[in-house]
């Protein structure tokens, strides 16, 4: 792999993670 492929791949693991946060939070309030 290169590190590109690396680097979009943890960008989008980050974005689903924030994505997930924003869900959950917006349940709680």
């Amino acid at each position: 792999m290169s590190v590109e492929t690396v680097v979009a791949i943890l960008t989008l693991i980050v974005n689903i993670v924030e994505l997930v946060f924003d869900i959950c939070n917006n349940k709680k309030k």
